[in-house]
């Protein structure tokens, strides 16, 4: 019985980590700004000690954001879909929808180079929806069988 058990773990856990093994989905255009950002943290961060480069990682990282070059924070949804109606938003969600199957969750992993995360979709779903939500509209209810398409 115990092995059984033990097995039955194993194959859990297995499974899990498949799904972040599988094959990156990248973006050409989110491929270079990455690139960019990624360089520009090389170049800048020459500073001694661990915790100055992180500091200065951050600082580079966090204008990039501010700039909304990130997918997945709240700048990029603003400067890629706020011009958006509120029907043209429901589409774009269920077009991010369709991107969960094709998608790696890659948790504590580091991301391949323009990689489109499913961390990342989720949140620009989140941040579409809040969008929707300031323009006094209703986002859509979540579809599951639009998974993958």
């Amino acid at each position: 019985m115990k092995k059984i058990l033990l097995s039955l773990s194993i194959a859990l856990l297995a499974c899990g980590h498949a799904h972040a093994q599988g094959v990156p989905f990248i973006d050409p255009a989110w491929q270079s700004q990455d690139r960019q950002i990624r360089q520009a943290e090389t170049s800048q961060c020459h500073v001694s000690g661990i915790m100055p480069r992180l500091r200065c990682r951050e600082n580079v990282r966090s204008r990039y954001i501010s700039q909304g070059m990130v997918p997945g924070t709240m700048p990029y949804v603003e400067r890629h879909y706020g011009g958006m109606s509120v029907s043209e938003l429901n589409s774009q969600i269920e077009k991010l929808n369709g991107l969960y199957g094709r998608v790696r969750m890659v948790g504590s992993f580091k991301p391949e180079v323009g990689e489109i995360t499913y961390e990342m979709v989720q949140a620009d779903i989140n941040y579409i929806r809040q969008l929707i939500n300031a323009k006094g509209g209703m986002p859509p209810l979540f579809n599951p069988n639009a998974r993958g398409q």
